[in-house]
């Protein structure tokens, strides 16, 4: 310690000497929350369906919590796209999945809907006997994988398809790619190699915490939990390497003194660049918690919890790591391997400002080209990053067979004569290929399931004994109650039911009409009827399923789905009908991305203006910053027009939340040199001394970012994830590339300006 004692301590001094003091019982702590951490890993539950974080008043969540209740047990199906030579192949292949315990039945046939000869692919629609989660369906989709093997199957469908698993396993190979990387950058910005080992416990005690107190959010999304190791680390490395340079600083400014006094100093000096850059991030991430798509709530307050998590690590933990290996740090110490960059920051703050200049130039077009990027509301119509490999199993079907995209349409029960009607009359909505519900089924021309027939047409209809029709609708009768006539008549449905329930009855007098032949009719008729009834008819709702030939957005879907919503009201009086699917989701998630948008871009900069403000205490200079990052946003999305691809909403609101809110550390890492230096130089050498001390700490920062992202987008194939990864790695490079370019040149060029409107504490006496 310092033998001669400052007579006033600043707070800071004071925290950092506190922090330093208790080091010891701060292990400790660390160590207790860990191995509590790691244990509670385990009890935090994911969720890996998307809609489940739609606000409970949409449509597509109303609809969905209706399917669940009311039909818990409809049967799962898949669509299979395979390369058959010829009709043939494909309708034996059909035979045999068919044959399959646990599937219901198979749809084919040898026109352009089900097989194409120019392309020999054959579509197969597979109807399970169960539901999607049930061991039996789970069974048959791995033997209809076997028995489609070799023929080069695309299988939509939800059995089998452990989405978690798949991207836990994909996220997993890119956090052992990125560690590597992320290794090998530190390795070769470091200044000891011991420095890599002491981020690599700081970084996996932060991590630990921050995956441990996620079960405090009860559920979060699969997605969520995969991604947010890796973006954590991109997002807080720095805090790490920002102490541990402003350690080495110390350590060779004072030489003489122990390392305790160089970690008290240089947590001191440390501890307002990093408070900042975590509060400006986390209010980047506390901006897409205001989604109405509550998946961006989700994300933000997991890793909004990490970036504090890791900012606690280094501040609380780091102090007694870097004391404790402090003769292994001072031993493997070596030389930069990157060179000095003096010359380049000379450069960059001569007197004529040309990239500043070219900066300003590119914004108007960059704001331009940016607001022209499409965006996809649903994941089956982004553009894949890679290639055809990397399209969903719904687009490459599309690409051979078309769309078909269904809409579920859920209507109180107890109406099939309306229902009916509206069956029909939607089947009228161009685009509109079927239209099914369980009042549209008709047995034939005219006659459906809920068509009341009398004796003579019920035989006439099944070529029974007029008779023996009669005697039963008799005996119908008089167990409901009801009066018979002349002209009495039944639903087909209600007549079915009534044989169902007695022809397997011994005591019952309804056996004695039914010969064999009828028996095994019934029994044919009553496994189909079942099945559709579970369905397609609740205890509350009935289910109508609209197909269109369309992807589930666009122009003319937006205009089929209001047809469609419009002949529900019409038929069933307004709001009666609730309407759920792709169609119906996208809708609903493009508007809330058209009112989102310039929502959370205007939180974002805002929460960052603040605090910059309050941390720098310059209106102009905390302005300039953000201008530059937000510049660097617009350069990003519009290399997202440009290319041509339509990524999903998530990518902008997501990615643009956490560009500003991540990279602007870049600049208030060379602000703050900036203005330390600048109290005792002039403004061009204040500058080429902040930049060549900052450079590692930014280039280190953000291609650790870059790396990740990047990583993300090209070796996931989950469309939520990849673009977003895409977007947070393209927009910290862009960042890297401004911070260390264009706001060198700007803060000198407003120098005098920035330094005039800076305002000062007053001290007290």
């Amino acid at each position: 310690m310092d033998t001669q004692k400052r007579e006033k301590e600043n707070i800071l001094e004071k925290i950092a000497g506190g922090i330093v003091k208790a080091r010891w019982i701060l292990v400790g702590l660390f160590v207790c929350l860990c191995a509590v951490c790691a244990l509670c890993i385990g009890r935090v539950n994911t969720e890996s369906d998307i809609t489940a974080f739609l606000p409970e008043t949409t449509q597509t969540r109303r609809g969905v919590d209706i399917m669940q209740r009311e039909f818990p047990a409809a049967a799962a199906s898949a669509k299979i796209m395979v390369t058959a030579p010829d009709a043939e192949t494909a309708a034996e292949l059909a035979e045999n999945i068919g044959g399959i315990d646990g599937v219901a039945g198979v749809s084919f046939s040898e026109d352009a809907a089900h097989y194409r000869a120019d392309r020999n692919k054959a579509l197969l629609e597979v109807t399970f006997a169960e539901d999607a989660r049930s061991e039996g369906s789970i069974r048959a989709m791995k033997d209809i994988r076997g028995l489609l093997s070799g023929f080069d199957p695309v299988i939509v469908s939800d059995v089998d398809n452990d989405y978690s698993k798949q991207l836990v396993s994909e996220m997993t190979g890119v956090l052992a790619i990125a560690a590597a990387v992320i290794v090998a950058v530190l390795l070769l910005t470091s200044r000891a190699w011991f420095e890599v080992a002491v981020y690599g416990i700081v970084f996996a005690a932060a991590a630990l915490l921050n995956m441990g107190t996620n079960f405090i959010f009860g559920t979060i999304s699969s997605i969520t939990s995969a991604i947010a190791i890796i973006l954590q680390l991109a997002l807080s490395i720095d805090y790490a390497i920002l102490f541990a340079n402003r350690y080495r600083e110390e350590r060779e400014d004072t030489a003489n003194e122990s390392g305790k006094a160089a970690v008290r100093a240089a947590l001191a000096k440390a501890i307002r660049e990093i408070a900042s850059s975590s509060l400006t991030t986390i209010s980047g991430l506390a901006a897409i918690t205001l989604m109405q798509f509550r998946f961006g709530r989700d994300l933000g307050l997991v890793l909004g919890k990490g970036v504090l998590c890791s900012m606690l690590t280094v501040f609380l933990l780091m102090p007694a790591l870097l004391i404790l290996f402090e003769k292994p740090i001072g031993k493997t110490r070596h030389r930069p391997l990157i060179p000095s960059v003096k010359k380049y920051a000379s450069f960059i703050s001569a007197r004529k400002p040309v990239l500043a200049v070219l900066f300003l130039l590119l914004i108007i077009p960059g704001i331009l080209l940016s607001s022209r990027a499409e965006y996809a509301c649903w994941g089956s119509t982004v553009s894949a990053l890679t290639g055809e490999e990397e399209k969903s199993g719904e687009q490459r079907i599309a690409e051979v067979f078309g769309y078909s995209t269904p809409t579920a349409v859920l209507v109180p029960a107890g109406d099939p004569e309306t229902e009916r009607i509206f069956l029909n009359r939607v089947k009228e909505i161009p685009h509109i290929t079927s239209a099914v519900g369980l009042a549209g089924i008709e047995i034939s021309e005219g006659v459906g399931l809920y068509t009341p027939l009398t004796a003579q047409e019920i035989a006439g209809q099944f070529g029974m004994d007029p008779w023996k029709v009669s005697v039963l609708l008799g005996y119908y009768a008089w167990e409901t109650g009801e009066t018979i006539t002349e002209q009495y008549s039944v639903p087909l449905i209600d007549l079915a039911e009534y044989l169902f329930r007695n022809m397997d009855d011994p005591g019952s007098v309804i056996g004695v009409f039914i010969d064999d032949s009828t028996r095994q009719s019934l029994l044919s008729m009553r496994q189909t009827l079942e099945s559709g009834k579970a369905q397609l008819q609740g205890e509350n709702y009935s289910r109508m399923v609209i197909t269109a030939d369309l992807p589930p957005e666009g122009e003319d879907c937006r205009e089929t789905l209001d047809a469609v919503r419009k002949t529900a009201d019409e038929c069933f009086g307004e709001g009666s009908a609730v309407m759920t699917g792709n169609m119906v989701g996208a809708s609903e998630l493009r508007q809330f991305f058209g009112e989102d948008r310039v929502k959370i871009s205007l939180f974002t900069v805002l929460f960052v203006f603040l605090i910059l403000l309050f941390t720098f205490r310059s209106p102009l200079a905390s302005l300039v910053l953000v201008f530059v990052i937000q510049g660097s946003i617009w350069f990003n999305f519009s290399a997202t027009y440009l290319s041509g691809q339509h990524p999903l909403f998530l990518t902008y609101t997501i990615g643009s939340a956490i560009q500003m809110g991540a990279t602007i550390d870049y600049a208030i890492v060379l602000l703050s040199h900036y203005q330390q230096n600048r109290g005792t130089m002039e403004k061009r050498p204040a500058m080429v001394k902040a930049l060549t001390d900052s450079f590692v700490t930014v280039i280190t920062s953000g291609i650790i970012m870059t790396a990740a992202g990047l990583l993300i987008a090209w070796r996931v194939s989950d469309v939520y994830v990849c673009h977003i990864g895409l977007a947070v790695g393209r927009g910290a490079l862009i960042s890297v590339i401004l911070v260390l370019t264009v706001l060198p040149q700007l803060l000198v060029l407003l120098d005098k300006p920035v330094m005039k409107t800076t305002f000062r504490l007053r001290k007290k006496n």
